[in-house]
């Protein structure tokens, strides 16, 4: 019996040292290595709107004065091919904000629901609020779940002569 449980002991450490499998462990070179994701550049996207980071996504504001309507688009890493996401609501939260005027506006958020919807996914939420036919400048916070996992991102919006910021 004694021996046994000595047996025992002895397979279970070599098999520890030892291993499970003859291969080696390899180290990736270079080439096998993930791709890396582009460079950070933000700024206009390729909607006139502002590019900034919502969680690991990347999105742009924009903002139509006439229809006093902000919209989100979902973007691909190159920050500028539309990213198809699964999100039932957004929250803008506008901060510091100034009217035409330089008056200050109060901080308001806006639901910000998804607009094309095809297959339970969609690349662009939008909502209306009368406060943003009013806006020239605010900082602004998106909150909300995509694709399951909890998102934030803020931004700095400046009206320039037209409704959105010039490329």
């Amino acid at each position: 019996m004694r021996g046994s449980r000595i047996y025992l002991t002895m397979t279970t450490v070599l098999g520890l040292v030892i291993g499970c499998s003859s291969e080696k462990a390899s180290t990736p070179t270079a080439s096998q290595a993930a791709p890396k994701r582009p460079m950070h550049r933000h700024g206009v996207g390729p909607h006139g709107g502002v590019v900034f980071d919502l969680g690991k996504y990347h999105a742009e504001f924009t903002v139509n004065r006439s229809t006093h309507e902000g919209i989100i688009y979902m973007l691909d890493d190159d920050e500028e091919s539309p990213l198809d996401v699964q999100a039932n609501e957004l929250f803008l939260t506008i901060q510091s904000a100034k009217d035409d005027q330089d008056k200050t506006i109060p901080q308001t958020t806006i639901s910000l629901t998804p607009a094309e919807v095809i297959d339970g996914k969609t690349r662009r939420l939008q909502g209306r609020a009368d406060v943003l036919g009013k806006i020239a400048s605010f900082r602004g916070t998106v909150a909300g779940e995509i694709d399951g996992k909890p998102v934030l991102g803020s931004f700095q919006w400046q009206t320039g002569s037209k409704d959105m910021p010039k490329k």
